[in-house]
């Protein structure tokens, strides 16, 4: 809503920013300057994501992502220090977003409740040929979700897990459902019924691994 509501007004950048993310002073001034460095002698549609690190470990945590597309879909960090670096995909922690790509690419899709939003506009913009940058170094500091307590959690029961993947926050069947079929090409099916399925499996190893050690 609030994307919505600054492109009816209209403004050069539009920049998200998670309210978790804790930006460095220069965050934004690094930011526009990769923005100027790829946009000379080219069209402004550029999208400049910050990368941002664990204040514990130091270790990176949100940015930009090369996705690769097949039997075997991968999502690799991209990340550096010195250099910009070219994605595809990217999480919306920090990242900004030029006028043209805004007017471009769209809004964010309402269908997606709570995540896959950020990661649908750059696969959508990536096919449109709008350039996603990843300024070096890092913009700020933003913690990665712990996984206890969601569905990921492989201490938790069948029912718990199955109540949180089809949460807002987890993988709800539709929204998961848009994303693998418009994104991952002919497999879609297989990818979007495979969390679900692996839920079941592990919880199902898990009830019978107590079961045998109580049993011993």
């Amino acid at each position: 809503m609030a994307f919505l509501f600054a492109k009816s007004v209209g403004y050069d950048f539009y920049l998200w920013l998670n309210d978790d993310t804790e930006l460095f002073p220069d965050a934004i001034a690094r930011l526009l300057s990769v923005y100027e460095l790829k946009n000379k002698g080219f069209c402004d549609n550029n999208i400049i994501v910050g990368s941002t690190k664990s204040a514990i470990s130091g270790c990176l945590t949100y940015g930009g992502y090369y996705q690769s597309f097949g039997i075997t879909s991968k999502t690799v960090p991209i990340y550096s220090d010195q250099i910009i670096l070219e994605c595809n995909n990217m999480n919306g922690n920090c990242v900004l977003i030029s006028s043209s790509v805004a007017r471009i690419v769209g809004d964010l899709d309402d269908r997606y409740q709570h995540s896959l939003g950020d990661i649908d506009y750059a696969l959508r913009a990536w096919r449109l040929g709008v350039k996603i940058w990843v300024a070096p170094g890092f913009v700020g500091i933003c913690e990665r979700n712990a996984v206890i307590e969601t569905y990921q959690d492989k201490d938790l029961s069948l029912k718990d897990r199955w109540s949180k993947v089809i949460s807002p926050k987890g993988l709800p069947y539709l929204p998961w459902f848009y994303f693998t079929k418009n994104h991952l090409g002919v497999l879609w099916p297989l990818y979007w019924v495979r969390p679900y399925i692996r839920i079941i499996i592990e919880s199902l190893v898990n009830v019978f691994i107590n079961n045998f050690s109580k049993k011993k």
